[in-house]
């Protein structure tokens, strides 16, 4: 019973280096972020920790115990992720980033990552990945509005985002009270308003 109590608190213990990074990830001041490969490492490493602060419904849920991030090979920071986060536990799953082509399936991806430059007819393929569970982070206000769960917005100097619990509960999605009150603003809820 002392040994479930001390690996109980190495285990809590262990989560606090998390939750100071992914505070202070959520306040970088743009002027650390402005050539773009900064940019693009600050983004994944808020993808790394969304991934930890957000489940799927067990029914939706891979047994393999990897979770795929997917992004298109055309967008920059497919590259970024797959050097930053490729191989990374978070949690008890193995990271794998996949570099998708415009015409290849979302089978697999538990995330999807759109960038600016996002493909055409991205209402369809935010709807194609609510329908297949995964959690779509993009980029700017109008992803959200749009279908996607997380998109990155600037806020005056700094690099937050905001979260649509409307989209999350679509995509049968679980973001937890942590990742929410790290948000700089949340969108709909529990009783579907937008």
């Amino acid at each position: 019973m002392a040994s479930d109590r001390l690996l109980h608190t190495q285990q809590r213990a262990a989560q606090w280096p998390r939750r100071a990074l992914l505070l202070m990830l959520a306040c970088v001041p743009a002027w650390m972020t402005a050539q773009p490969t900064d940019v693009e490492r600050v983004k994944s490493a808020f993808i790394f920790h969304f991934v930890q602060l957000v489940d799927w419904d067990e029914a939706t849920e891979s047994t393999s115990g990897t979770t795929s991030i997917c992004a298109y090979r055309l967008d920059p920071m497919s590259d970024t992720l797959a050097g930053t986060t490729d191989g990374k536990m978070a949690g008890r799953r193995v990271l794998r980033v996949r570099q998708l082509r415009i015409t290849d399936s979302l089978q697999g991806c538990r995330v999807l990552y759109v960038g600016r430059e996002a493909p055409a007819r991205l209402d369809a393929l935010l709807q194609s990945a609510q329908s297949a569970s995964i959690l779509t982070i993009g980029e700017g206000e109008s992803f959200l509005s749009q279908g996607g769960v997380i998109a990155f917005v600037e806020d005056g100097s700094r690099l937050r985002f905001e979260v649509s619990l409307t989209s999350a509960q679509r995509s049968h999605v679980k973001v937890s009270a942590r990742l929410l009150l790290l948000a700089l603003r949340v969108i709909g809820g529990a009783d579907g308003r937008p």
